[in-house]
């Protein structure tokens, strides 16, 4: 069988898109492509077959990173999905071709992707390296949510968690929170411009660092279609943002937390320490968070409580010879501060 590959713009390839993952994405919706597509970074290459039927594609979302504080554009893979009956590693692979080739075209200097299991062995065959595990942290904040998948009767798992609450909360971080009467926690409505000062301040700390402007945190969270997020801040004494979490609620009285950011190690104490005591107070169980960095941000989760748990998620990523971007820089997992800020989905 022969099939062509073209770029669509986001009319024309609306409705075949949204066709292909009908079959093969059920979970992406028409507002999930307004978003992206239609008035977000991204675009999409179409296979066709010999009738000019689509039977593949696969996107591109472009953004803004900091590496070592140089600016640079980059690229996230996404959508790869193939008809059942066409699922051979060659229109796979030709697909993913099309974009790692249009990078020079697009002035990108690298493209990451976090592949699922049949995705990630033709994204490594066209020449993605691996970064590493993107990790999943879970910090319980009641012992109401371990006891309860042990003790099935309710009120005496929680008459038990209930005497084990201090213990909770001296073993899991918030007697690190330093200095309480200079940072102030806040609830925010919106991103403001205290988070385009906050964003350059932080840069510094990390190698690789995605673009966290207000306008960038608005589009990827509040015109993110289906989810609510809400926005914890910590203010010092003059208002300005020492750090804040983007978080939304989920099942079984959790939350998780999809962006988080502090102007310095202190300040990273103190954010975590100040939202997990705002979280015990509204009753949540337990924080829930995906991210990728440096060792000893991950040494900081788990002395304020988080606990790593087992993942499949990998970031790869694909370096453009023209670039001049070493590839080493991009493969060390320490460069880099990575979490669903910089990810097209929720998990």
């Amino acid at each position: 069988m022969t099939y062509s590959i073209i770029q669509a713009d986001a009319s024309a390839g609306r409705a075949p898109l949204l066709n292909l993952w009908r079959r093969n994405l059920p979970r992406a919706t028409p507002e999930r492509y307004a978003w992206l597509y239609g008035t977000g970074p991204a675009c999409t290459w179409l296979a066709q077959d010999d009738d000019g039927e689509p039977i593949g594609a696969t996107g591109l979302m472009t953004r803004d990173l900091l590496i070592h504080q140089r600016l640079c554009r980059a690229g996230q893979a996404i959508d790869l999905n193939v008809d059942r009956g066409q699922r051979t590693m060659g229109l796979a692979l030709d697909l993913q071709r099309s974009v790692v080739e249009s990078l020079s075209e697009r002035g990108l200097d690298f493209v990451y992707a976090i592949p699922g299991k049949q995705a990630a062995p033709i994204q490594r065959r066209v020449g993605y390296q691996e970064v590493g595990p993107i990790d999943q942290w879970t910090k319980p904040l009641s012992a109401e949510y371990k006891l309860r998948q042990l003790i099935k009767p309710r009120l005496p798992a929680k008459a038990l968690a209930w005497l084990m609450h201090p213990w909770m909360r001296w073993r899991y971080g918030e007697k690190s929170l330093r200095n309480g009467a200079h940072h102030q926690p806040v609830a925010l409505s919106a991103f403001d411009g205290r988070f385009n000062e906050l964003w350059k301040h932080a840069a510094p700390q990390f190698a690789i660092f995605g673009e966290r402007s207000a306008a960038y945190l608005t589009w990827r969270f509040h015109q993110y279609p289906g989810i609510v997020y809400r926005i914890f801040g910590l203010a010092d004494a003059a208002g300005g943002l020492e750090g804040y979490v983007v978080y939304r609620s989920e099942a079984n009285d959790a939350v998780c937390i999809s962006d988080f950011l502090f102007k310095d190690q202190n300040a990273c104490t103190n954010l975590i320490a100040a939202f997990s005591q705002q979280m015990r107070q509204e009753r949540v169980q337990a924080i829930h968070l995906t991210f990728l960095g440096p060792a000893w941000l991950g040494n900081q989760l788990t002395t304020l409580g988080f606990c790593q748990r087992a993942t499949q998620d990998v970031l790869l990523v694909y370096a453009n010879e023209e670039s001049g971007i070493d590839e080493t820089l991009l493969t060390d997992r320490n460069n880099w501060f990575f979490t669903r800020a910089d990810l097209d989905v929720e998990g």
